[in-house]
C-alpha cells in the first residue's frame, strides 16, 4: 500500500537555513546598532562641552574678572540648561570651565580666549581645550 505523501511545506534543512540566515542578519544589526549608539553618545558629550564653553563665554562677559565657573552655576544662573548624562538616565553631569589663555587678536580690542572644560559624568570624566578641540588631562 502506497502512502499518500504531500509535498507541501518546508523540509528541516530549509527551515534551518532560514534560521541561520536570520541569525546572521540579526548579528549584523546588533553590531551596527551598538556602533551607532556609541557614536551618538560620543557626539552628545562633545556637544555638552561645546555648549558649556559657549555658556561660560556669556557668563564671563557678565562677570568680568572671573576665570573659572562651575557648570552647576551656569545652570543655576540660566546660562545653560540642565546637563543630562547621555549614558545614564536621570543623572546629570558637572564640571568646570576655565579661561586658560587670554589674548588680543592683532592689536584689536577683540579678545580671543582659550577655555579648558572638565566634564564629570557618572561613568566618565573628560577634558577639552577649546578652540582646537584638544583633549587634555582631567587632573590639571
Amino acid at each position: 500500500m502506497k502512502k499518500n505523501r504531500s509535498n507541501k511545506g518546508f523540509t528541516l534543512i530549509e527551515i534551518l537555513g532560514a534560521i541561520v540566515i536570520l541569525g546572521i542578519l540579526m548579528g549584523i544589526g546588533v553590531i551596527s546598532y551598538t556602533r551607532y549608539r556609541r557614536q551618538a553618545v560620543e557626539t552628545s558629550y562633545d556637544l555638552i562641552k561645546k555648549n558649556a564653553v559657549s555658556a561660560a563665554e556669556n557668563y564671563f562677559m557678565d562677570n568680568v574678572g572671573e576665570e573659572t565657573v562651575e557648570l552647576h552655576e551656569l545652570v543655576e544662573n540660566s546660562y545653560l540648561d540642565t546637563i543630562n548624562d547621555p549614558e545614564i538616565k536621570n543623572k546629570t553631569c558637572d564640571g568646570t570651565v576655565t579661561i586658560i589663555n587670554k589674548e588680543n587678536s592683532d592689536g584689536n580690542s577683540i579678545q580671543k580666549n582659550t577655555y579648558k572644560i572638565n566634564l564629570k559624568c557618572e561613568k566618565r570624566a573628560s577634558c577639552l581645550i577649546v578652540p582646537g578641540n584638544i583633549e587634555c588631562d582631567s587632573d590639571d
